[in-house]
This record gives C-alpha cells, sequence and structure tokens, in this order.
C-alpha cells in the first residue's frame, strides 16, 4: 500500500489543514454583530419595498387596462372591436307599417333602436321585431324570410334563428337553404320549401306550401307535407289539417314580397316569380306559349304594383291576358279573348 492511502480523508485536505494551524480565534464583538445585523436588515427592508412598489405599479397599469377595456365594451356593442364584425346573415329588402326594429348588443333595445333602413344588415346575436307591419329580408344563403306583424326573433347564425312570438314564412327557394327555427314548443326544419311557423299561444302551428318540414319536440319528430297545415300543442299531441297553397293564408307576406326586378328578364322568369309569390298553377291555353315565355324579354319595372296586380300591367305588353281561378292562372293570347 502507498503512503499516501495511509493517511486519514482530512489530512489529505490542505484547507483543513491550515485551519487546524490557526487555532482557536478570538470571540466576535457583540457590536460588530449588532452592526452587520443592522447592514442586512436595512438591505432586505430596501429589497422589499422595491418589490411592493412594483407591485403596485403593476396593478395601477392592469386597472388602467380594465378601464379602457371596459369604456370601448360599453362604447360599442357586441365584441365587434376585438375579433371584428360578427356574420352578416340578413339584409333588409322590404317593409310595410311601421318597419322593423333591431337590437345590437347589450347598450340598445327593440324600445329605443331606430327602424332598420332597406339594404341594411342584419348579424348573428341580432334581435328584431315587428309592430303593426311586416318585414322581409334576403338572407345570406339566397333564401326569403318574412315576419308577419307582432313578430320577435333573434339571430342564433346563418340560417339558424329562435322565433320568440309572432310568425315567420319562409321560401328557400332554388337555393334549397335548410332554416332552422327554434321555439319554446319545438325545433323547426324545413326541406326545400315554402311554409309558415307561427307561435300561436301554447300552440305551435306549421303550415307548408312546398316541400317538407319537420319538427323536433324531444325525441320526437313530425313531418308536415305540401298542402297541411301541422299544430303541435304545448303537451306534444299533433293536429293534422288540409291548407290551400293560394289566398288568404298566404296574403299577408305575400303583400310584403319583394318586388321582382323587371328590367332584362324573360317573360318565363316573371311568370315563375308571380306563380311561387302567389301559389297559382300556370295553365298555358297552348304549348307554344310556355316555350315562346322564354325568349320573350322584358323591360320597365313593377316596383310598388301588388304581386296579384302585376299581371294586368306585365301581360299586355306581350300581347296576353291572364285569369286567376281557384288557385289557377290561366295564361290566353289576347285576340282569344272578348272585350
Amino acid at each position: 500500500m502507498s503512503p499516501s492511502m495511509d493517511k486519514k480523508p482530512q489530512e489529505m485536505d490542505p484547507v483543513a489543514g491550515l485551519i487546524r494551524l490557526a487555532g482557536p480565534g478570538d470571540p466576535v464583538p457583540e457590536n460588530a454583530i449588532r452592526r452587520a445585523r443592522r447592514a442586512v436588515h436595512g438591505a432586505w427592508s430596501e429589497t422589499v419595498q422595491q418589490q411592493r412598489r412594483k407591485t403596485r405599479a403593476v396593478w395601477a397599469v392592469a386597472a388602467s387596462v380594465l378601464l379602457v377595456v371596459s369604456t370601448l365594451v360599453l362604447s360599442r356593442p357586441g365584441w365587434d372591436w376585438l375579433f371584428g364584425p360578427k356574420q352578416t346573415v340578413a339584409v333588409l329588402e322590404s317593409v310595410t307599417g311601421t318597419g322593423l326594429r333591431p337590437s345590437r348588443g347589450p347598450t340598445t333595445s327593440l324600445e329605443t333602436s331606430k327602424p332598420a333602413v332597406l339594404g341594411e344588415e342584419l348579424r348573428a346575436g341580432d334581435t328584431v321585431a315587428t309592430a303593426d307591419g311586416r318585414a322581409a329580408l334576403r338572407l345570406s344563403g339566397g333564401a326569403s324570410l318574412r315576419l308577419d306583424a307582432h313578430t320577435r326573433l333573434t339571430w342564433i347564425a346563418d340560417q339558424e334563428l329562435r322565433l320568440e312570438s309572432g310568425a315567420v314564412y319562409v321560401d328557400s327557394g332554388p337555393q334549397d337553404a335548410q332554416i332552422t327555427i327554434h321555439t319554446s314548443l319545438g325545433t323547426v326544419r324545413d326541406i326545400g320549401t315554402q311554409f309558415e311557423a307561427r307561435l300561436d299561444g301554447a300552440d305551435l302551428r306549421i303550415r307548408v306550401r312546398e316541400g317538407e318540414v319537420e319538427v323536433l319536440k324531444g325525441r320526437r319528430r313530425s313531418v308536415a307535407k305540401r298542402g297541411t297545415e301541422m299544430t303541435v300543442e304545448e303537451g306534444g299531441e299533433v293536429r293534422r289539417d288540409a291548407v290551400e297553397l293560394h289566398g288568404e293564408p298566404w296574403l299577408g307576406y305575400q303583400s310584403v314580397a319583394p318586388s321582382f326586378e323587371l328590367e332584362g328578364a324573360t317573360l318565363a322568369d316573371y311568370l315563375r316569380w308571380l306563380a311561387r309569390e302567389t301559389g297559382w298553377t300556370l295553365d298555358f291555353s297552348e304549348p307554344a306559349l310556355a316555350v315562346e315565355a322564354k325568349s320573350v324579354v322584358l323591360h320597365g319595372s313593377i316596383h310598388g304594383v301588388p304581386v296579384e296586380e302585376t299581371p294586368l300591367v306585365v301581360l299586355p305588353t306581350c300581347r296576353l291576358v291572364g285569369v286567376p281561378s281557384d288557385g289557377v292562372f290561366a295564361i290566353r293570347r289576347m285576340h282569344e279573348e272578348t272585350f
């Protein structure tokens, strides 16, 4: 074994050897200990005070930011200022009576809001209401939505809304848009259709002019087809009756229909619009008339003319006359009639 291995570990440490050679030192004076304690305590106190000042400054900045944010929230409805504008869900196309009142965000109400103007956009989250008038809106998907008098509804999202009171008429048109209407008595969904949904007291009434409509209430699914009036009672009972496809049940919505753009349209386009708005079935006296209608280009305007009276303005310019009778609109050449 080597000599170095015989030594104890502490004998191998040069620092420990120096300490043993120095021997015990003199005791530290008490006044020196007190001075050291005062110096350490002063430095510690200063560090604590600096930290407290920094904390108060941070809280002051946070309070200022909160005040600015609160001011922005109160001055600008919704969260548009932070997340950008909400999705546009509809545009106002036509109104009668006192018009349509929109409510946007917590700082406005239907009672104090101004009536919407034609062309005004509505966004998800908006609530709208009518008083003694009606309104027609074009949804972003292309469907037409019409509100009866004394109706109130809220948009949840594009083509999804909540009917709180009154009645709405939906014409999804060729776009085949699927509209969802939530009510306290069930959820209404359409399948490419024209229909009315009305909250009438404790009942939900659905009238289908075209296509199909389903109502979901809990696990129960009820379907109404063309020409059906379906009533869902508060207790869940369902009644079905027949409803005419033209005339009285639809006249209110017909009265607020957006005007047809006549200039540059074909006669066939106009007649399709007329049939869809009135529920009339077109009857041509000869097949050639239906073919010719596709190539006849119309000019002028029928803006402001009631839907059912527009044939009196349009057809004579094409040397045609039309006679409605029991839901059928008979179209004849002018020389076939006796005046």
